[in-house]
């Protein structure tokens, strides 16, 4: 079993919405506190535009689109965490 190294400050985490975005309030503001709050602790924070679309039948965006930009980050060795 592969047990990856715990995140630190300094590491990038990325944030993802692959199912439902975070485009209209509460969820928005939740989501900037969340990344402010990481800030704070040190890390590096990146949104993906997932989070900010709302132009899919039920969930964020178009689901191939949602996919490519999930692994995109999962295969982008500078983030630690998604």
């Amino acid at each position: 079993m592969r047990i990856p190294e715990y995140i630190k400050p300094g590491d990038t985490i990325a944030f993802s919405a692959p199912s439902c975005s975070c485009a209209s309030e509460p969820a928005r503001s939740m989501m900037h506190d969340a990344r402010d709050v990481l800030i704070k602790r040190g890390y590096k924070v990146i949104i993906g535009k997932t989070c900010y679309l709302e132009d899919g039948k039920g969930i964020a965006t178009d689901p191939y689109d949602a996919a490519k930009e999930l692994m995109d980050f999962y295969l982008d060795d500078n983030i630690k965490a998604i």
